[in-house]
């Protein structure tokens, strides 16, 4: 059974249709929520928004990727 991002429900047939799981996690920074459909890509964002900014701005990110390190389905700035 594959759950949509609108609340409804399809099943998967097999040998017909192409499903992946999608590792998704939620991202809350500077106050916005985003959602990211790759785990992977999300700490690679932030791996590189770390090493460009320093200050604030770079504990802002450097918490956010710890929490996407942990594994954890909300990560947050802490702010």
């Amino acid at each position: 059974m594959v759950r949509w991002d609108n609340g409804s429900g399809l099943n998967v047939i097999y040998g017909e249709d192409t499903c992946r799981i999608l590792d998704s996690v939620t991202v809350i920074c500077y106050g916005g929520t985003d959602i990211w459909d790759s785990r992977d890509d999300a700490k690679a964002f932030y791996l590189e928004a770390m090493a460009a900014c320093d200050g604030c701005e770079r504990a802002r990110y450097t918490s956010v990727y710890l929490d996407l390190m942990a594994g954890l389905e909300v990560c947050t700035d802490d702010e």
